[in-house]
C-alpha cells in the first residue's frame, strides 16, 4: 500500500502531488523514519506494564505486550520514499511518498531502473 500513487512513465515519475523528471533525480532512498520512535515508545509501554506486573492480571499484561508489539511492528512496516535532486534540496517535496516499506522498495528499484534507462546515470 502506498499513500497516494507513484507512476513511472518514459522520462518522468508522477506522484499524487508532483512530477519529477528522471534525468534530474540523483538519489532514491527508502527509509523507515518511524522505526526508532516506535520501538522506544513500545519499549516504554512494555516496561511500564512490566514494572507493575505483580499488580496486573495475566490478560492485562498480555494486552500491554500485544499493544507494544503492534506499535513496534507498525514502525517497522511504515516507510518513506525520498527522491533527491539539485532542484529538490531543502524542499519538502522530496519526502512526498509514504506507504508500506516493501512496496516502496519495489518502486525504488523501478524508478532507479527507469533513471538508468533514461540516461540519468547510476543511482544509489
Amino acid at each position: 500500500m502506498i499513500i497516494g500513487f507513484v507512476k513511472i512513465e518514459s522520462n518522468k515519475v508522477i506522484t499524487h502531488c508532483d512530477t519529477h523528471i528522471l534525468c534530474n533525480i540523483t538519489s532514491i532512498s527508502s527509509r523507515r523514519p518511524l522505526l526508532g520512535g516506535s520501538i522506544s515508545f513500545a519499549g516504554g509501554i512494555a516496561g511500564g506494564g512490566l514494572a507493575f506486573i505483580d499488580l496486573l492480571y495475566l490478560h492485562e499484561v498480555l494486552v500491554i505486550l500485544c499493544i507494544s508489539g503492534l506499535i513496534a511492528y507498525a514502525g517497522f512496516q511504515i516507510g518513506r520514499l525520498t527522491l533527491l535532486s539539485r532542484d529538490l534540496r531543502g524542499s519538502e517535496l522530496a519526502d512526498a511518498i509514504w506507504g508500506h516499506h516493501k512496496d516502496l522498495q519495489i518502486k525504488r528499484h523501478e524508478i532507479a531502473d527507469a533513471v538508468v534507462k533514461s540516461g540519468g546515470g547510476d543511482v544509489s
